[in-house]
């Protein structure tokens, strides 16, 4: 009876080990796959920031691209309006002289033409002088 009751005992002390045993083992999974989460969010964190400082080299040469064609632009459209002022403030009297030089010029031009065929040729060539002879021929 004495030897049955101690390998009881030592049965129920193997059990209790092994339940032990088990549960440790369980904890022991438990934090490991903790720590393996905790590692792949560390992971995925530190993809993002070097993803995140790779993309952003391309957005500042971008930016910097784009401010260098703005710059272009705006300077390019300065230009332009500066010929246009200077274009647009000719005083009156030199532009009526100048149509009168370029009505002088297209009259030599004219004269030069004995035949009228050609002379029709080189006007339909030029739309302006067509339009401006139009009626006259």
């Amino acid at each position: 009876m004495i030897i049955r009751e101690m390998q009881i005992k030592t049965t129920m002390k193997f059990h209790l080990t092994l339940v032990r045993m088990d549960t440790i083992n369980k904890s022991i999974n438990i934090i490991q796959r903790s720590n393996s989460r905790l590692e792949e969010h560390k992971n995925q964190v530190k993809d993002l920031e070097y993803k995140k400082a790779k993309d952003t080299l391309p957005e500042k040469q971008e930016e910097k691209r784009i401010q260098k064609v703005e710059d272009s632009v705006r300077i390019f459209w300065d230009n332009f309006k500066h010929t246009n002022i200077r274009i647009m403030g000719v005083p009156e009297e030199e532009r009526e002289q100048d149509t009168e030089n370029l009505s002088f010029r297209i009259e030599g031009q004219l004269k030069s033409f004995t035949d009228q065929k050609k002379l029709m040729e080189f006007i339909t060539t030029k739309p302006v002088l067509y339009d401006m002879l139009k009626g006259i021929l």
